[in-house]
């Protein structure tokens, strides 16, 4: 009789092996998803941030990305950061229009204040773009 008291502590000992080996095991199946797309081809990792004003107008200027403004045509109209181009996250074809682009060129992302930037941004990352640079505040926080 007593030994069925330790029959449970023979079972949780024992699981405890396995369960390292299994974790080991599901992390390196993990990160081999995370690396490779469904074709098996390997991604490169991504870099996505967040920038205030002045971190994102210097790695703009040091790097040969695409800006792209996210706003309606009438507010790009109105004022935007020179060399953007505009492709409005209303439109119903905003992600076939993403599709266009080179997922290997950094993306510098803004709209107004920072909320469509932010869902392009992670549109941006789902369809495995290489590096995405949400500006922070949008537009209304840009200053040269």
């Amino acid at each position: 009789m007593k030994y069925i008291y330790l029959l449970p502590l023979m079972f949780v000992f024992s699981c405890g092996e396995a369960t390292e080996e299994t974790v080991s095991e599901t992390t390196e199946e993990e990160v081999e998803e995370v690396i490779t797309n469904e074709e098996g081809s390997e991604l490169e990792p991504q870099t996505v941030r967040d920038l205030e004003n002045e971190e994102f107008n210097s790695l703009l200027a040091e790097t040969n990305g695409f800006l792209l403004d996210v706003r309606t045509p009438e507010e790009f109209e109105a004022g935007n950061i020179e060399g953007s181009v505009n492709i409005n996250f209303y439109d119903e074809n905003f992600e076939e229009q993403l599709d266009s682009l080179d997922t290997m060129t950094p993306v510098f992302v803004y709209c107004k204040a920072g909320g469509r930037s932010a869902q392009a941004r992670d549109i941006l990352v789902e369809k495995d773009f290489i590096e995405v640079y949400n500006l922070s505040g949008g537009f209304s926080n840009w200053s040269k």
